[in-house]
């Protein structure tokens, strides 16, 4: 795909992106035909790449700050230029603490990747999973680093709590012979950047998570 090779400028947010934002699209499954929204996507590089992977999905690529949302629409005017993809995949501003910008109807699907820092930030983030997945088999798909994150155990639990069953599937280790996910995604295959965007894509270890809600009977 195509990203801005100027986007840090744009938006500091932007200037070392997480790794984990480009291994979650290439171990996600298909999501044709699904609507798909994405939690917290700085530039969109996860949901631009899922939009190329899933040509029928439809896509909101989501965050709140305002020189973010920027950077994110000039990214995916590089990627879906034909007014029939912007319509599909869109920058939309979601604030998890206002229901009143979530989508309606709500989505199929959620993807995150790299989202929890600290503890803090839990109880709001898992709020806005659950509702903006209400619905029992509904999933969300997370790519995070094996450690190193603050406020992952509690995450998972409350997650757990909130009434997901949690699926995980190591997607790279740091001596795995998958190298095919480290390469390098810029369509320009110009290293120096890969390294600018991507610094901590080689030597460590990052998990894919699938959180399916379960019926409240269940």
């Amino acid at each position: 795909f195509l990203l801005s090779p100027f986007s840090f400028l744009l938006s500091p947010f932007s200037f070392l992106l997480p790794p984990s934002s480009f291994l979650l699209p290439q171990t996600a499954p298909d999501f044709s035909d699904k609507f798909v929204v994405e939690l917290g996507a700085g530039c969109g590089v996860t949901g631009i790449a899922l939009g190329k992977a899933s040509p029928t999905c439809r896509l909101w690529i989501t965050d709140l700050n305002p020189e973010t949302m920027s950077n994110m629409s000039h990214n995916i005017s590089l990627n879906f230029g034909a007014e029939t993809d912007e319509d599909r995949v869109r920058a939309k501003v979601v604030d998890w603490q206002k229901s009143s910008t979530w989508p309606s109807p709500l989505p199929d699907v959620l993807v995150g990747a790299d989202l929890v820092y600290c503890r803090e930030i839990v109880p709001l983030l898992v709020s806005t999973i659950a509702g903006l997945l209400p619905n029992a088999n509904s999933r969300f798909y997370y790519c995070a680093p094996k450690t190193g994150r603050a406020g992952m155990p509690e995450f998972l639990e409350a997650l757990k709590t909130a009434g997901f069953v949690v699926a995980r599937k190591v997607v790279a280790a740091e001596d795995d012979d998958q190298q095919e996910l480290r390469a390098n995604p810029l369509k320009s295959q110009n290293d120096e950047l890969f390294f600018l965007f991507f610094q901590d894509m080689a030597g460590v270890a990052f998990d894919l998570f699938m959180f399916e809600r379960q019926d409240d009977d269940a």
